[in-house]
């Protein structure tokens, strides 16, 4: 068991120290894309009537919200080409089994003649 223990110990990790600090970062920005995501719906709906500079704070929390959501978005997508290309190969693969799914349901002529 102490020379399996040492081994592993000894052995260089399979991740590299910035693809282990990318796997941090990209939890933390996860995790902030579903609470701003959350935050936008809510704000929106609790603070409709509040006015903020002449425009509902509701409508504030819509302009700075989903910006913010697309920024997070295109930071995670970037990071993950750059320092995780497994991720990024998994996506990948995933939006090619749903559009290939997709086009199995579609209909390539969906109206016929009415005769």
């Amino acid at each position: 068991m102490a020379a399996s223990l040492v081994e592993l110990i000894a052995t260089s990790p399979s991740k590299s120290e910035e693809e282990e600090i990318w796997g941090v970062i990209r939890t933390w920005l996860g995790i902030l894309r579903i609470v701003v995501f959350f935050a936008i719906i809510l704000i929106t709906e609790i603070f409709a009537e509040y006015l903020f500079r002449g425009w509902s704070v509701g409508i504030w929390a819509l302009i700075i919200g989903i910006p913010l959501f697309f920024v997070i978005s295109i930071v995670l997508i970037v990071g993950d080409k750059k320092l995780a290309p497994e991720a990024d190969l998994e996506r990948i693969e995933k939006a090619r089994a749903l559009q290939d799914s997709l086009e199995e349901k579609a209909v390539l002529r969906p109206i016929r003649e009415r005769y």
